[in-house]
């Protein structure tokens, strides 16, 4: 089993005791030195919650699981849970508060802004701005925040250069940090290269940091890229290996029918 140099993942404070995000004491992460991330309703989070290699890997005590407040299938219970809502827009999570629409039994809410019809154009035009109203509107209301931007939101501001190179310029990391609790890198487009994605991922986690050391930090990993060879196994291993001390863990998407992949990558990790 994978085990990160990493400081121990630790719950983040969010507005006091008793908010929407605070934890039963069966969910605190205390210890935990992994924090991987599962989308749903269906996706990953049910396949590894429903496959014997998939619940193994995650009943591991050093692992605390991001894993869906509304999921087709509950998390096992012998998984450490922290539940969580995704919003493509601040728009959308503004909407929920509002109306009292943020599932029950949510801890964290995570804004997954890109380019791409579910984020506003106002929204992508200024990724920092709104990343910093959503972190103040989900502390606001006791929930954690997890910041997940896509490097594409950087083709428009910079049009005809690399994507990586753009985020890293523009400093998104470093000016939301001050704001977040959790950080997701979406640096899964470079797992055909283990020394790209361990470069960029590493100068991302450098310049949140730099800002805010307490944020919690993982890598994207994916069975499918778009435009890219079909992503093997050895693939996953190469990227975790080469970055794994530098993150907390992942957020592990599946493309359409590529479980065996993830399940064959997971199995293979130290």
């Amino acid at each position: 089993m994978l085990t990160s140099v990493c400081a121990a993942v630790q719950l983040v404070a969010c507005g006091g005791g008793g908010g929407h995000g605070s934890l039963p004491s069966t969910t605190s992460t205390s210890g935990v030195t992994q924090l991987w991330i599962l989308q749903g309703p269906g996706l990953e989070a049910q396949a590894m919650a429903t496959n014997p290699e998939g619940i193994a890997f995650f009943s591991n005590p050093s692992i605390t699981v991001m894993y869906p407040v509304r999921a087709n299938v509950g998390a096992p219970s012998s998984w450490r849970v922290l539940l969580w809502q995704k919003y493509t827009s601040f728009a959308s999570f503004q909407s929920a508060i509002q109306t009292g629409m943020v599932p029950a039994g949510t801890n964290v809410v995570g804004y997954d802004d890109e380019a791409w019809s579910l984020t506003p154009a106002n929204e992508q035009r200024d990724p920092v701005g709104y990343t910093i109203r959503f972190a103040k509107l989900a502390h606001q209301n006791g929930y954690g925040m997890i910041s997940m931007p896509s490097e594409n939101l950087m083709q428009a501001m910079f049009p005809g250069q690399d994507k990586f190179a753009s985020f890293i310029t523009y400093g998104m990391a470093t000016s939301v940090a001050p704001y977040v609790d959790y950080y997701e890198i979406q640096s899964q487009d470079l797992e055909t290269s283990a020394s790209s994605y361990a470069s960029f991922t590493q100068t991302i986690v450098g310049q949140v940091h730099s800002a805010n050391a307490a944020v919690i930090i993982t890598g994207g990993l994916s069975t499918s890229i778009p435009n890219e060879p079909q992503i093997t196994p050895a693939n996953i291993d190469a990227v975790v290996a080469a970055s794994f001390s530098s993150v907390a863990g992942y957020w592990l998407n599946i493309v359409g029918a590529t479980d065996p992949i993830a399940f064959a990558a997971l199995a293979n990790l130290p």
